[in-house]
């Protein structure tokens, strides 16, 4: 993660990238919930199917993490 310049004490500062990453997780859990929305829509997933969050990041291109956020933290899983 790269670093920031801290103006006021002139310092560097890891903390001002944390929440830029936070919303990129978030925005990955938005986009991971919409697909797999769309795939139990089109029964590219059926009742009773199992699945690992692996398999599932690897169809939709990103890591488990978002993955488990949107399936988590979202209504309807």
């Amino acid at each position: 993660m790269p670093c920031t310049p801290c103006v006021k004490h002139g310092v560097i500062t890891l903390m001002n990238n944390y929440n830029g990453d936070k919303m990129a997780s978030s925005s990955l859990a938005n986009q991971a919930y919409d697909k797999l929305r769309q795939a139990l829509d089109d029964y590219e997933y059926l009742p009773g199917d199992r699945f690992s969050e692996n398999e599932v990041g690897t169809k939709l291109g990103m890591s488990r993490t978002p993955v488990r956020e949107a399936l988590v933290n979202r209504p309807g899983f």
